[in-house]
């Protein structure tokens, strides 16, 4: 995962879980890299295993990005939280 988007973060090689329709969804540990040394879960959507030729693919991929800006203003400390969003646009 060399992506610029994830630089401040210390991750594993390889994804802790897959899942979702067609495995599209792999979830890596790792810990933030100052001095809170705070463990994340990082979610990356495969694109490449999205179907091309799903007719509401587009309808996904919007529900995708609300459900993501609905969690940013969720606060809860049991609940899964956005720490830092590093969606780009798909």
């Amino acid at each position: 995962m060399g992506n610029q988007l994830i630089k401040n973060y210390d991750i594993v090689k390889d994804p802790s879980y897959m899942g979702g329709h067609k495995q599209m969804w792999q979830i890596y540990a790792g810990t933030k890299q100052d001095k809170s040394k705070q463990k994340v879960s990082i979610f990356q959507l495969d694109k490449k295993r999205l179907d091309k030729k799903m007719q509401n693919r587009e309808e996904v991929l919007g529900v995708l990005r609300k459900e993501c800006s609905v969690l940013m203003r969720f606060k809860h400390p049991q609940v899964l939280s956005i720490i830092e969003p590093l969606m780009v646009p798909i």
